[in-house]
């Protein structure tokens, strides 16, 4: 997805250099200051909690980049991101996945397609379909965070008006309780890894998980053999 470009930042918050958050240097890391101030604040989480922003190429690849951050630790597995949801996808899309109503051509060209850049929307990580499909694949739940912004024409002048939304997206069938959630946020059209602070025994500062997201009953009421266990209760 296109964004603004944004220049690397000096840290406020702490004197780590960037490595310490990923061996890729290709990715810039943007912490909490005056320059950035609106990338934060518009995340709804505790943000004493929250140390920094993992921010991917531009490329209309980055929803898929961000999260071959969170798996593999740098950005340039988001093919085998895209090869490992296209394996869940074609397992489940006529049974977990029917509630989303995939269409099946456009779902196949957005997880085969290699391209990059790619101007084309059809194969952006832009659903909450795609953010199930990376759950069910990588067995972790996906906590989900968006920044929009709605213009109130009503008052002179215009305003605008900053909506933090959130939504928690679970395996529906396995968990494995030894991997970290992968937290995603998107704003202005553009995808982040957020990146919590680390406890003195090396685990990432527990978050409170985002409100779940609507389908995920519906789906383990249609599908109960499927999904005996409600693994969203591993989240609360």
């Amino acid at each position: 997805m296109k964004k603004r470009n944004q220049p690397n930042t000096a840290a406020t918050t702490n004197n780590q250099p960037d490595t310490y958050y990923t061996s890729d240097i290709t990715v810039n890391v943007i912490r909490r200051n005056q320059n950035f101030k609106y990338l934060f604040d518009s995340i709804a989480i505790d943000h004493s909690k929250l140390e920094v922003l993992l921010d991917p190429k531009g490329d209309d690849n980055c929803g898929f980049r961000a999260v071959s951050l969170a798996v593999y630790g740098n950005q340039e597995s988001w093919i085998t991101v895209k090869e490992k949801m296209l394996e869940t996808y074609l397992k489940n899309y006529k049974t977990l996945y029917s509630i989303y109503q995939p269409d099946h051509d456009e779902c196949m060209y957005m997880l085969t397609c290699t391209e990059a850049p790619n101007w084309n929307v059809r194969a952006w990580f832009l659903s909450c379909f795609c953010r199930q499909i990376v759950a069910d694949t990588y067995k972790t739940a996906v906590y989900m965070y968006s920044r929009s912004v709605a213009i109130i024409e009503t008052t002179s002048p215009p305003t605008e008006n900053i909506m933090k939304n959130q939504s928690l997206f679970v395996p529906l069938q396995e968990v494995d309780p030894s991997k970290e959630p992968i937290m995603l946020y998107l704003a202005n059209s553009h995808y982040y890894l957020l990146k919590p602070f680390w406890t003195p025994t090396g685990k990432h500062k527990k978050t409170t998980p985002p409100h779940l997201n609507h389908y995920h009953n519906a789906i383990r009421r249609n599908y109960p053999k499927l999904c005996p266990t409600d693994y969203a209760l591993f989240y609360q």
